[in-house]
């Protein structure tokens, strides 16, 4: 069974946020849990952008809502969270599922 690496995901990933708003560069993508039961494993990702209204906007929500709906692709988008950095740097957070015996949709 084919079986996608954690780089091939972080790629996936980053290729779905900016084809979903070009304007959102993923500035850091990084595994946050990983769980394995027997052959199976899910990765959960999460992507920081910049917290802008034309970045973080609702063509992104909604191009990453579609992501979630092929089925063959493995990649969920949970959603998001704004945080708020240090030194007034504020940033957005996405957070995604990866089943990673799923080729991503071919990628």
């Amino acid at each position: 069974m084919p079986r996608i690496t954690h780089a091939e995901a972080i790629q996936v990933i980053s290729t779905a946020i900016q084809e979903a708003e070009p304007l959102a560069i993923p500035h850091e993508i990084r595994m946050i849990e990983r769980t394995c039961e027997g052959l199976a494993e899910e990765v959960k990702f999460m992507a920081r952008i910049d917290d802008d209204s034309l970045v973080h906007s609702d063509a992104l929500i909604e191009g990453l809502k579609e992501l979630s709906l092929q089925a063959d692709n493995g990649v969920v988008f949970n959603g998001d969270k704004l945080s708020w950095g240090k030194y007034e740097q504020d940033f957005v957070l996405l957070f995604f599922t990866v089943d990673m015996m799923k080729k991503c949709g071919g990628y």
